[in-house]
This record gives C-alpha cells, structure tokens and sequence, in this order.
C-alpha cells in the first residue's frame, strides 16, 4: 500500500513544469538554461533520492518490526507452551488430588469395616456373655434350690443324730449290763472248757470213721463216674452231636450237644466229602441278615434256604473237638471258589462269640479272614464290638460279622440280585474280586464237621 502511493506521488512531481522541495530551511532551485531532460534528470535524482532515503528507512523500520513480531510471535507460542504445561501439571495436580481423596476414602472405609467388625465381634461377645450369664443364674438358681434341699436334709439329719445319742446313752446302759452279762459267762466257759476237751476226745475217734466213710464215698464217686461215661458213650451211638453219622446226606437232622436239647441242622454231602453242618448260608434276598445281637446268638433263617444257625450253637459245637470250615462262594456269572481252614473255633457269649482259631487256609477264593477277622469279636446293629473307634461297621454295612475296622470280608452283608453294590455293603470276600468291593456275592455257604483224627 506504501508502495503505491509512493509510485503516485512520484508521477506527480514529474507532472509539475517547476517545482522545488524543501527539506527543512533550504531549497532547491533548477537552473533554466538547462536542458529539460538534465532538469528532469537532476531534479528527479534528488526528488527519488530523498525517497529512497525514506524508503531505505522505512525498509529498515519494517524490518525491525518484522523481527520484532517474530520474537513477539515466539514468545506469544512459548507463553502459550507454557499455559499447556500449567494446565498439564494443574491437572495432573487436580487427579492427584483426586486420588489422595480417594484413596484417604477408602482408608476410612476400610477403618470403618475394621471399626464394625470389633463392633460385631464386641457384640457377639456380649451377646455370648448375656446367654453365659443366663446360663450361670439359672445354675445359681439350681444351687440355690440344691442348697434348700441340702438345709433340709441336714435338719433331718440332726434330728437322727439326736435319736442315735438317745440310743447310744440307752446302748451304752445295755452294753454295760452284757458286759457283766458276759463275765459270768466266762466263768461258766470255763467249766464248759473241761467239757470240751473230753468231746475233743470223743471227735478224734469220729473224724477217724468219717475219714473211712468219705474213702467209701470217693470209691463210689469213682465208680458213678465211670458209669457216666459209659452212658455217654452208649448215648453218643444212639444220639448224634454233628453230621459225621448221617454219612452221604443232604438233609436235615436232629442233633444234640452236651447240656443241650436237641436241635435240628441241615447237613451236607456232596461238597468235599459227607458229614458236614451248615452254620450259614445265602441264596437270595428273602431273608434279613441285619439283625440284633439276640438273633444271631439264637439263629434265624429257613435251613432249606437263608439262614444262620446260631452262635451259641457254633460255640458248643467248637468247643467239644476240634472242626474245621469250608466256605464255598459264587458271583452273578455262576464263577465259584472256596476257601477251607482247619482249627475253626469261636469263644463263648462272654468272649462276645471271639473268632478264636482259623488254622491253616487253603482254597481257590483267597484268605479274607485270617488277616483282619482273626480274634475279633462279632458285632451287630446294637451290640458294637469291632476295632473302629469311629463307627460300628455292623450298623453301616448291615449284618452281623466278626468286623475289624471294618474287614476285608462279610458274607452276612445285604443280598444284591444283580452282584453289584455301591456302598461295600454286599456279600464280600475282597481277596477273591481283587478288593474291589462294589462286587456282590449272589451265593455263599459256610460249613464245618469234626477232625478226624
């Protein structure tokens, strides 16, 4: 724009025939002799001199400026810079803050939570201490009214111990009286004594003839007993104690034991030889096996099907000669084993029917009893006798067996048709189904018959 009007006031000194330009005080003056163009020449040098002069000034100032509004235009970008990083740090300032608060909340509330569970716990305490305090006035209350009683009864006990003196003052004046009683009958033990002493005399003769009498009375005794044993044996002849008499039989029979009413058993001939007495057996699920202490002392069951004989019976049986036992199994798939021992013994009902002796195993089932059955006592639902201090094993797996904790073998557990159970509470014997016990026996026998010598 300056530019311009620079240009144009040019052209316009140019236009003037005669002009002068002062600059201050002086003036300039154009010769006129001078041709035009040397007048046009000089005048125009000096006019676009002193232009140029302001124009080289004016250039110079506008540079300057230039300059100027670069450094201004700097330092408005550095104050700018500036503001951003204030503002950065104010809000970096401002979440700090933020947090500080946040995290001092959280702290208050965690002190608060600390601060109501000490509450609770104080409060659950006092309400512990309210019930023990309840607790202990009704046990004072308790006391209180053993105390009356006990007041009573120490009135009550005064009252006999005042009637005792009575009778011991009235006990004393008899006693008094015995006393004299008695030294006259001192005197008269001594006139008594003499007597004595010739009846002693007379005793020695009758101790010699009652001496004779009882060597009479042992001879008789003697001869009573041998009479016995005679009877016994003609008895034995006529009245069986085991099944070794009804040789080749499958049938029930009648036998009878020392001191016993007879009673009938099933015997058994086509395994292993005759003369066997079933004790148990399982077929089928028709019979009960979870049965108290009274049931399996006395027996139950049908011989011809389920039953167990009875362990008094089993004990007398064992306790007159030695028998041996023979056990045949068999699972669901018709597969059978056996399992035989021959010193099979049980101890009395005091002994709580003791599995005693076992002897030598031999067989194709594998021995399940010697191990953890051998001198156990049997247990069943109420009578707990079994070496697991936590449970009675009886009352868990059902039915009655000579139990460890709990045992490797029982063949009175619970009948499954099927052969499987889920609880080990079927017909066992683990060292034949290699432990595992979810395998149900579906048929099992025991057997025993006298050794023969």
């Amino acid at each position: 724009m300056r530019s311009s009007g620079f240009v144009v006031f040019i052209f316009w000194l140019l236009l003037q025939g005669e002009s002068f330009l002062a600059s201050g005080d002086r003036e300039i003056y154009l010769p006129q002799e001078l041709s035009i163009e040397d007048q046009c020449s000089e005048y125009c040098f000096s006019v676009v001199k002193l232009f140029f002069d302001h124009f080289i000034r004016s250039k110079v100032a506008s540079d300057a400026n230039g300059d100027l509004k670069n450094k201004i235009y700097l330092l408005e970008t550095q104050l700018k810079n500036k503001d951003e990083e204030i503002k950065l740090k104010n809000q970096q300032i401002a979440d700090k803050d933020e947090q500080i608060k946040r995290e001092q909340f959280e702290a208050k509330i965690n002190s608060s939570e600390a601060e109501i569970i000490k509450l609770n716990a104080t409060i659950e305490k006092n309400e512990l201490k309210s019930s023990r305090i309840i607790d202990l006035e009704t046990q004072i209350k308790e006391y209180q009214l053993q105390l009356n009683n006990k007041t009573e009864d120490i009135k009550a006990f005064t009252v006999r111990i005042k009637l005792l003196e009575t009778e011991t003052n009235k006990s004393r004046d008899e006693l008094i009286s015995t006393k004299e009683e008695i030294e006259k009958c001192h005197a008269k033990i001594k006139d008594q004594e003499v007597e004595i002493k010739h009846g002693q005399d007379q005793l020695a003769i009758k101790e010699g003839l009652l001496k004779a009498f009882e060597s009479t009375v042992r001879e008789k005794e003697s001869q009573f007993k041998n009479l016995t044993s005679e009877t016994e044996l003609l008895r034995g002849k006529y009245e069986a104690s085991s099944c070794l008499p009804f040789v080749n039989s499958t049938n029930v029979h009648s036998i009878r034991l020392f001191d016993t009413d007879p009673f009938i058993v099933h015997c058994c001939s086509n395994v292993s030889g005759s003369g066997w007495t079933l004790i148990q057996r399982r077929v089928n699920a028709n019979e009960n096996f979870n049965r108290s202490w009274t049931d399996y002392k006395m027996g139950f069951g049908d011989l011809r099907e389920n039953f167990f004989l009875g362990l008094e019976k089993i004990h007398r049986m064992t306790l007159l000669q030695p028998h041996e036992l023979y056990i045949q199994l068999q699972d669901v798939n018709g597969s059978t084993r056996y399992a035989r021992y021959d010193d099979f013994k049980i101890g009395s009902e005091e002994e709580a029917y003791e599995l005693i002796s076992l002897g030598k195993y031999s067989g194709t089932a594998g021995d399940s009893l010697t191990k953890f059955q051998l001198n156990m006592k049997f247990s069943t639902l109420d009578r707990d006798n079994d070496a697991n201090v936590k449970r009675n094993c009886a009352k868990m797996f059902g039915g009655g067996w000579w139990f460890s904790a709990c045992g490797r073998s029982h063949l009175n557990g619970n009948y499954y048709k099927d052969g499987t159970c889920e609880v080990r509470d079927g017909i066992i014997w683990a060292t034949w189904k290699d432990y595992d016990f979810t395998i149900s026996l579906t048929f099992s026998q025991m057997m025993i018959r006298p050794k023969t010598l």
